[in-house]
């Protein structure tokens, strides 16, 4: 464990992380899950050790040793994550379902304290900065850009760990769908980039180029996967089509096989939509443009783009595969009609999945890099979140003024951050907040409330949307 060293100053205890990095990075050989373990664990102690070391620097007067050291720190934290990444893409295909699990629970344990060192890092920009030209700022914030790169980096690989158990169902996949064809597509890649350059490919150049070209022989391959079970095809390329395999399709033969097709591709065209009524609202980078930013706008963001496919799909999926019929159930309350459980279950879900969102978009201005596990980033980010709406609708002139100026500016914990949020704190925000949770949670408990309960089997039962929003409400992460 690298811990705080006693007796030691903090460059010492700084220089101390960056001659483990160097023996972390010579004990680099052969790749297995447990090593991939046991170096998160020597990564996440690194991370404490820099958390630790750039606290203990003073908020002026930071001296240009200081700084150096800081420097090499992150640098050497930042190489040991991406040597991480690399052990992650190794081990693909290699490790079991079961080490798959805990390399996932080991690196999101290891978030917050990332997200603390980037706090720390943010508060402290300011005077490492100073001892120096603007050289000296650059340095800090490529070092901020870089480390979480490097985060990133490495979760790509986490999220698409193939355990081995798996590894042979997937390369069956790809050995009969991609091959075979004519690679029309591919091979044109690589055609025009040869033409474009006026001469032969020398390796490198080919390898790129058929890299690309496989990538849209991948997608191809996807596609005619799904032309071929849309238009019920026999055959593709000489031989069954893929979903007509045995032993490749689940529920083909289940009584809900339609619904369910059904419902992915609803859910799959109201993301989509969600997702460009989105981009088409506020993109990062782009000027400000409050004249788009309605809390009614806003919530047709979060329930195209999060709730059906976070809340509604997979309480439907689950409906449908215990077989609870469609037909409409007579209302406990006389003045309102009766409902098939499937809408009722949506007017639920929707609005949970709402206040799922907007918990999150809160979070993201009010909760702290060691309670959510990531850094808020709306506000630089220009996000069209419940926040920046709630504030519009009730900021006077003069706090209008400020958010159009600062809001979607800056950099992460910059003087455009932080006076948003001091606006936000002026009309109160937190405040408002809560009301809004304590009503949202009222309302869904009073909508579960209303579910009739069948004794028969297949019956909608309340615990499902009970469950769901005791999970969600409060929540600090």
């Amino acid at each position: 464990m690298l811990l705080r060293l006693p007796g030691r100053s903090i460059n010492m205890q700084l220089k101390y992380l960056f001659y483990t990095a160097s023996v972390f990075t010579s004990a680099f050989a052969t790749s297995s899950a447990s090593d991939l373990i046991n170096d998160m664990s020597t990564v996440n102690s690194m991370v404490t050790t820099l958390q630790n070391g750039i606290a203990a620097l003073p908020m002026t007067g930071v001296s240009r040793t200081q700084a150096l050291d800081v420097h090499i720190s992150v640098d050497a934290v930042v190489g040991a994550i991406e040597r991480l990444a690399t052990r992650a893409r190794d081990i693909n295909g290699r490790v079991s379902v079961e080490d798959s699990k805990i390399i996932l629970n080991d690196f999101y344990n290891m978030r917050p304290s990332v997200n603390s060192g980037l706090s720390t890092l943010i508060e402290k920009k300011d005077a490492l900065s100073a001892i120096g030209s603007g050289r000296a700022k650059a340095v800090i914030n490529l070092d901020l850009v870089n480390l979480k790169r490097a985060v990133a980096d490495f979760e790509a690989p986490l999220l698409v760990i193939i355990p081995v158990e798996y590894r042979e169902d997937t390369q069956n996949a790809l050995d009969y769908n991609i091959p075979g064809g004519k690679m029309n597509r591919g091979m044109a890649v690589v055609d025009t980039v040869e033409i474009l350059k006026r001469r032969p490919l020398i390796d490198d150049e080919y390898m790129k180029a058929a890299v690309l070209g496989w990538c849209i022989e991948l997608l191809q391959g996807c596609i005619l996967v799904a032309d071929d079970i849309m238009d019920a095809s026999i055959t593709r390329r000489g031989r069954p089509c893929w979903y007509r395999n045995p032993g490749v399709v689940y529920f083909k033969k289940d009584p809900s096989y339609i619904d369910l097709v059904e419902l992915f591709l609803e859910t799959t065209w109201q993301t989509g939509i969600g997702q460009l009524t989105d981009l088409t609202t506020a993109t990062p980078g782009e000027t400000v443009n409050f004249s788009e930013f309605t809390l009614q706008r806003y919530s047709s963001i979060v329930i195209w783009k999060t709730a059906y496919y976070s809340f509604y799909l997979p309480v439907a999926c689950a409906m449908y595969m215990c077989g609870i019929p469609n037909t409409p159930l007579p209302s406990l309350d006389p003045s309102e009609p009766a409902k098939d459980p499937y809408n009722i279950a949506k007017s639920i879900l929707i609005p949970l999945g709402e206040y799922f969102q907007v918990q999150d978009d809160y979070l993201d201005f009010a909760g702290s890099p060691e309670q959510v596990g990531k850094i808020g980033t709306d506000i630089v980010d220009n996000k069209c979140s419940w926040c920046i709406n709630t504030a519009l609708l009730h900021a006077t002139p003069a706090q209008r003024q400020v958010l159009e100026e600062h809001y979607g500016k800056g950099s992460i914990g910059g003087s455009s951050e932080l006076k948003v949020k001091a606006i936000f704190d002026e009309i109160g925000l937190r405040e408002k907040y809560a009301k809004y949770e304590e009503d949202t949670f009222k309302m869904l408990r009073e909508k579960i409330a209303k579910i009739p309960q069948g004794k028969h089997e297949n019956a909608l039962r309340r615990e499902v949307f009970e469950v769901m929003l005791e999970k969600i409400y409060r929540r600090m992460c």
